[in-house]
Protein backbone atom coordinates (compact mmCIF):
# COMPACT_ATOMS: atom_id res chain seq x y z
CA UNK A 1 0.00 0.00 0.00
CA UNK A 2 1.14 3.52 -0.59
CA UNK A 3 -0.16 6.94 0.26
CA UNK A 4 0.16 9.71 -2.27
CA UNK A 5 -1.38 13.16 -2.73
CA UNK A 6 -4.52 13.12 -4.92
CA UNK A 7 -4.01 14.19 -8.40
CA UNK A 8 -3.32 2.94 -14.12
CA UNK A 9 -1.92 0.03 -16.01
CA UNK A 10 1.09 1.47 -17.81
CA UNK A 11 4.14 -0.34 -19.13
CA UNK A 12 7.23 1.78 -18.66
CA UNK A 13 10.78 0.81 -19.45
CA UNK A 14 13.14 1.63 -16.63
CA UNK A 15 16.89 2.09 -16.73
CA UNK A 16 18.14 1.69 -13.18
CA UNK A 17 21.05 -0.51 -12.20
CA UNK A 18 21.83 -1.35 -8.58
CA UNK A 19 25.11 0.54 -8.68
CA UNK A 20 23.26 3.73 -9.67
CA UNK A 21 22.64 6.20 -6.89
CA UNK A 22 20.30 8.27 -9.05
CA UNK A 23 16.57 8.17 -9.72
CA UNK A 24 15.05 5.66 -12.08
CA UNK A 25 14.36 7.08 -15.52
CA UNK A 26 12.37 6.23 -18.62
CA UNK A 27 14.55 4.63 -21.23
CA UNK A 28 13.51 3.13 -24.60
CA UNK A 29 15.95 0.23 -24.19
CA UNK A 30 15.38 -0.33 -20.45
CA UNK A 31 13.57 -3.37 -19.06
CA UNK A 32 9.75 -3.35 -19.05
CA UNK A 33 8.20 -2.74 -15.64
CA UNK A 34 4.44 -2.61 -15.05
CA UNK A 35 2.72 -1.31 -11.93
CA UNK A 36 -1.04 -1.28 -11.41
CA UNK A 37 -2.29 1.32 -8.92
CA UNK A 38 -5.68 0.51 -7.43
CA UNK A 39 -7.26 3.29 -5.39
CA UNK A 40 -8.39 1.95 -2.01
CA UNK A 41 -9.75 5.07 -0.30
CA UNK A 42 -9.36 8.80 0.28
CA UNK A 43 -7.79 10.00 3.53
CA UNK A 44 -7.86 13.72 4.30
CA UNK A 45 -6.02 15.34 1.35
CA UNK A 46 -4.36 12.06 0.33
CA UNK A 47 -5.38 8.80 -1.32
CA UNK A 48 -4.40 5.26 -0.39
CA UNK A 49 -3.45 3.00 -3.31
CA UNK A 50 -2.58 -0.65 -3.60
CA UNK A 51 0.33 -1.13 -5.98
CA UNK A 52 0.59 -4.42 -7.84
CA UNK A 53 3.92 -5.12 -9.53
CA UNK A 54 4.20 -7.31 -12.60
CA UNK A 55 7.99 -6.96 -12.52
CA UNK A 56 10.14 -5.96 -9.59
CA UNK A 57 12.60 -3.16 -10.25
CA UNK A 58 14.31 -0.94 -7.70
CA UNK A 59 12.33 2.28 -7.15
CA UNK A 60 9.56 0.97 -9.43
CA UNK A 61 6.59 1.96 -7.23
CA UNK A 62 8.15 5.29 -6.27
CA UNK A 63 9.04 6.15 -9.88
CA UNK A 64 5.75 5.07 -11.43
CA UNK A 65 3.75 6.84 -8.71
CA UNK A 66 5.70 10.07 -9.28
CA UNK A 67 4.89 9.88 -13.01
CA UNK A 68 1.23 8.87 -12.79
CA UNK A 69 -0.12 9.92 -9.37
CA UNK A 70 2.28 12.31 -7.68
CA UNK A 71 5.22 11.70 -5.36
CA UNK A 72 4.68 9.59 -2.26
CA UNK A 73 4.55 11.43 1.06
CA UNK A 74 8.10 11.97 2.31
CA UNK A 75 9.78 10.80 -0.89
CA UNK A 76 12.22 13.69 -1.33
CA UNK A 77 14.12 11.67 -3.96
CA UNK A 78 11.09 11.91 -6.27
CA UNK A 79 10.18 15.50 -5.29
CA UNK A 80 7.56 15.08 -2.56
CA UNK A 81 6.19 18.32 -1.15
CA UNK A 82 5.72 16.63 2.24
CA UNK A 83 8.30 15.98 4.95
CA UNK A 84 7.91 13.30 7.61
CA UNK A 85 9.53 13.48 11.07
CA UNK A 86 11.88 10.52 10.50
CA UNK A 87 12.33 11.08 6.74
CA UNK A 88 10.08 8.08 6.11
CA UNK A 89 8.60 7.40 2.69
CA UNK A 90 4.91 6.62 3.05
CA UNK A 91 5.14 3.23 1.34
CA UNK A 92 4.70 -0.14 3.01
CA UNK A 93 4.42 -3.72 1.85
CA UNK A 94 1.33 -5.16 3.49
CA UNK A 95 1.55 -8.51 1.67
CA UNK A 96 4.50 -10.43 0.33
CA UNK A 97 3.76 -13.56 -1.71
CA UNK A 98 6.33 -15.82 -3.32
CA UNK A 99 7.14 -19.36 -4.39
CA UNK A 100 9.98 -21.22 -2.71
CA UNK A 101 10.93 -24.84 -3.24
CA UNK A 102 7.64 -25.56 -5.01
CA UNK A 103 5.47 -24.09 -2.26
CA UNK A 104 3.65 -20.74 -2.22
CA UNK A 105 4.13 -18.49 0.81
CA UNK A 106 2.15 -15.40 1.76
CA UNK A 107 3.13 -13.03 4.55
CA UNK A 108 0.73 -10.28 5.64
CA UNK A 109 1.34 -7.25 7.87
CA UNK A 110 -2.03 -6.80 9.62
CA UNK A 111 -1.52 -3.19 10.76
CA UNK A 112 0.00 -1.75 7.56
CA UNK A 113 -2.77 0.81 7.06
CA UNK A 114 -2.39 2.12 10.62
CA UNK A 115 1.36 2.55 10.10
CA UNK A 116 0.72 4.52 6.88
CA UNK A 117 -1.87 6.74 8.50
CA UNK A 118 0.42 7.43 11.45
CA UNK A 119 3.16 8.62 9.07
CA UNK A 120 0.66 10.67 7.03
CA UNK A 121 -0.73 12.36 10.14
CA UNK A 122 2.78 13.55 11.06
CA UNK A 123 3.71 14.73 7.56
CA UNK A 124 4.03 18.44 6.97
CA UNK A 125 4.14 20.53 3.83
CA UNK A 126 7.70 21.71 3.12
Amino acid sequence: MSLTPKHTKTILKIKNKLRFKAKAELCPNGKPATTWFLKQENYKKFSIYRAILLAGKRHQIRFHASLKLGSLIGDYFYNSNYKTPLDQVCLIADTLAFWWQGQRYKIKLPNAKNILLDIANKAQLK
